[in-house]
């Protein structure tokens, strides 16, 4: 996927479709783990986010672009998701964005990663049987948050998004601290 945007001028309709092709899964992905995007506002976005790059590139915006494609959907997309989480009112605080960075970042750059997936499974292993349930069931079984509350006796799906989130940034200073000072 390196190369496309590298001469703007011959972007044509086959190439921005094939880096939509090819980025679709893992922006969505990233986007509903990094800022508990629903699957549908995910979708949405995505098609925000390409939208925003197709008038950039007739408005004649992007004359020169020296990273990969991919980098600068996910650029561009990240611009679209803080966008709609203000308007949602959804941000969250400074402090905790940081932590949700890193987890971003080794998600980005690493997800491929043997050592990595170890690393995450090493975390989820640390969790409270309870809190891994959320997880898994939230992140790899896609439940809505209403569907969770009810499995794990949740008051309601507020609570269980909250509380999903708390593990979550309990599973990031995890795998963070486990990146940082590794076991052998």
């Amino acid at each position: 996927m390196n190369g496309y945007f590298v001469s703007l001028s011959m972007v044509n309709e086959q190439v921005y479709f094939e880096l939509y092709r090819n980025c679709r899964a893992d922006f969505l992905r990233w986007s509903t783990f990094s800022y508990n995007l629903s699957s549908e506002d995910a979708r949405d976005l995505y098609q925000e986010t390409f939208l925003r790059i197709w008038d950039n590139l007739q408005k004649g915006k992007l004359q020169a672009f020296s990273s990969s494609g991919r980098t600068y959907v996910f650029a561009v997309g990240k611009h679209v998701v803080l966008d709609f989480l203000s308007k949602q009112q959804r941000l969250v605080p400074h402090s905790d964005l940081s932590a949700l960075e890193q987890g971003e970042d080794l998600l980005q750059d690493q997800h491929n990663s043997d050592h990595t997936s170890h690393v995450i499974q090493s975390g989820l292993n640390q969790l409270e049987q309870r809190e891994r349930s959320l997880i898994e069931l939230f992140y790899f079984k896609r439940l809505d948050m209403h569907s969770i509350a009810e499995q794990l006796g949740y008051k309601n799906a507020d609570v269980a998004k909250k509380r999903k989130y708390e593990v979550f940034r309990k599973l990031c200073n995890l795998v963070n601290s486990r990146i940082k000072s590794p076991v052998s």
